[in-house]
């Protein structure tokens, strides 16, 4: 599971964060790694180390690939993604406005929003002429996560510095991606803002640990 982070918060030591690298905010969209996180998402089911709980292997983590369409021409690139962002961003809009109302509807929009979402952002296409060409013809160049992130791992919160309420949410492997059922002080928060950088609004948590 993974999810864009909207507000500020903190998560514990089972959430890795994936912030882009200053070279990549004029190339990359966070919304747009958002959604080929679905991607990311198929890998690390079948990458994954068993001990006593399911992990992520985090050093063929930080080789996965990220497409970058266009990549000599950053305004074109940006267009691209965004384009595909709206498309998926719409989908999704109709998949929650469907989710209360339309069972059956909501599975066939489900089946068309998948198929849309893999065929948007499947970019293995034969080469041209010797160069990687994606969907179209456009030219594409890979990226590892590591090299246009910084994948860290969050720092660990104790039980006993959470409560049942308070106005900082917490967020656990059980709660991702949900409402919060524990919170911690603005003072921890605080502390522990002053201390990392990460994570940051429109930066990327991606569960790797325990429930993948």
């Amino acid at each position: 599971e993974h999810a864009l982070i909207k507000v500020p918060y903190l998560a514990n030591q089972r959430f890795t964060n994936l912030s882009l690298k200053a070279a990549y905010y004029e190339i990359l969209d966070s919304k747009f790694i958002f959604y080929y996180c679905f991607v990311l998402a198929d890998w690390c089911k079948k990458n994954t180390t068993m001990s006593s709980f399911a992990s992520v292997d985090m050093d063929g983590f930080k080789k996965f690939q990220i497409p970058i369409p266009c990549p000599e021409n950053p305004k074109k690139s940006l267009e691209i993604q965004a384009e595909i962002v709206r498309i998926l961003d719409a989908f999704t809009a109709m998949t929650a406005e469907l989710t209360a109302e339309l069972t059956a509807e909501l599975s066939a929009r489900k089946k068309q929003y998948n198929y849309y979402r893999d065929q948007l952002l499947s970019f293995e296409f034969p080469s041209l002429g010797g160069v990687p060409a994606g969907r179209g013809g456009r030219e594409v160049e890979w990226k590892t996560l590591g090299w246009i992130g910084d994948v860290r791992m969050c720092k660990r919160i104790m039980k006993n510095q959470t409560s049942d309420t308070g106005d900082i949410p917490f967020f656990k492997i059980g709660t991702f991606g949900k409402e919060p059922d524990a919170y911690i002080p603005r003072d921890v928060f605080e502390e522990y803002k002053e201390r990392y950088n990460y994570p940051r609004v429109g930066e990327i948590l991606i569960s790797a640990s325990g429930t993948i």
